[in-house]
């Protein structure tokens, strides 16, 4: 994208150069198998013909030109207008491509801390396996416990451990994809900020479908392409205006009819007026082809509104439902912490068993995940937000 800028700059500048002088030259060398002669009668007896050479065998032309524009209609003024809406085309696309990759790179890096935090949640859940499973084998030592109890724990410890082991690998990957995204050496260890803090957001869909209507830059880019279309139609409509041009002509020659034996200098100048007078309404038909393209434009226009309300629309929902996600999903969480705590008391009291208090450490570790996965769930939604009303790397 960067280098299409590049590309539509230049041209925008060689456009440029087209309201300028032009200077050319060139030199011929023309050899001939014999002198051309003028043969006319002589008045006088006894009228014998006399011929004169009419050149030499060999001749030689310099030529220098100088050409400038007078007047075309306004089309050399529009095609370098339109290779400046070209320009700003190539920008408006290189900020496009920007968003769609700032938003892979949000979505990569709440990756990490997502996994991460459940990766936290599956050793907190290990390390609670193999504290019960500690209880456990004292219980039985007291007898108050059974071979069954101890295997059933140790089963379940060794799931904890495969929930980790998955965790990790998914910690790993989702680094190894942010480097990627960032273009990082494979070495490389970016820090990475962490934050559990949610805030809901106060403005209403209808709020953020205006933003998207001012600040989306898919709707930028059509602006851009119309108003190129509208030069380019300007410049097929200077086809009924003269082109008018001056040119000045600079000459040194020798062996023509001019010089035979000498160098001979002569200049002179030129206004020339060209004008198609008829053409098979072609003009015409180049500018219903144009006018036809920027109804296209009108009609496309109206369909990019419809999706991005529509998108708008979609990532509002989702990012209203992960809020509420987040607002259940802490209640639950609060409610598992507190159903561990009193299980475990009343595991040492033998007042529950060893599956109620497994069952109890899978619920903190489900109710922890489901928070995990909602809150960091709300912020890529609310990014997606963002973005969807083009406010991701701010308005138009």
């Amino acid at each position: 994208s960067r280098e299409k800028i590049t590309q539509k700059f230049w041209e925008e500048r060689d456009s440029y150069t087209n309201f300028l002088p032009r200077v050319s030259g060139s030199f011929t060398y023309t050899r001939l198998d014999r002198v051309p002669v003028v043969s006319f009668p002589s008045p006088v007896p006894p009228f014998t013909p006399i011929e004169a050479a009419f050149g030499d065998e060999n001749m030689y032309t310099l030529t220098f030109t100088l050409s400038q524009p007078v007047f075309t209609g306004g089309r050399l003024a529009n095609i370098w207008r339109g290779k400046q809406e070209e320009t700003k085309i190539a920008e408006t696309a290189l900020e496009i491509d920007k968003t769609h990759v700032a938003m892979q790179v949000v979505e990569a890096y709440y990756s990490i801390l997502k996994s991460s935090r459940l990766l936290a949640n599956a050793q907190t859940l290990k390390n609670q396996r193999a504290s019960h499973l500690a209880d456990v084998k004292k219980f039985f030592d007291a007898g108050l416990a059974t071979k069954a109890d101890i295997l059933k724990t140790e089963v379940a410890l060794a799931e904890a451990e495969q929930k980790v082991i998955e965790a990790e690998n998914a910690v790993n990957l989702a680094r190894a994809n942010f480097k990627t995204l960032l273009n990082l050496p494979p070495d490389a260890e970016p820090a990475i900020e962490d934050s559990l803090e949610a805030k809901k957001d106060t403005k209403t869909l209808d709020e953020w479908k205006k933003l998207a209507a001012v600040g989306r830059r898919e709707l930028s880019e059509l602006d851009q392409v119309e108003s190129t279309l509208k030069y380019a139609r300007k410049v097929v409509n200077s086809s009924y205006y003269p082109q008018v041009f001056f040119l000045a002509n600079w000459k040194d020659e020798r062996g023509t009819s001019l010089s035979l034996n000498k160098w001979y200098q002569s200049w002179s100048g030129v206004v020339s007026a060209e004008l198609d007078i008829w053409n098979w309404h072609s003009t015409r038909k180049k500018l219903n082809a144009i006018n036809s393209q920027i109804s296209q434009i009108s009609a496309q226009r109206q369909q990019m509104y419809s999706a991005i309300s529509l998108e708008t629309t979609s990532a509002y929902l989702d990012f209203s439902a992960a809020w509420n996600r987040t607002t259940v999903s802490e209640k639950a969480v609060e409610d598992a912490k507190e159903n561990v705590r009193v299980t475990g008391l009343l595991f040492k009291e033998g007042m529950a068993t060893t599956t109620d208090m497994l069952d109890a450490q899978s619920a903190l570790f489900n109710a922890q995940s489901g928070y995990f996965q909602a809150l960091y769930d709300y912020q890529v939604a609310y990014y997606r937000l963002l973005k969807a009303s083009g406010g991701l790397l701010g308005s138009r």
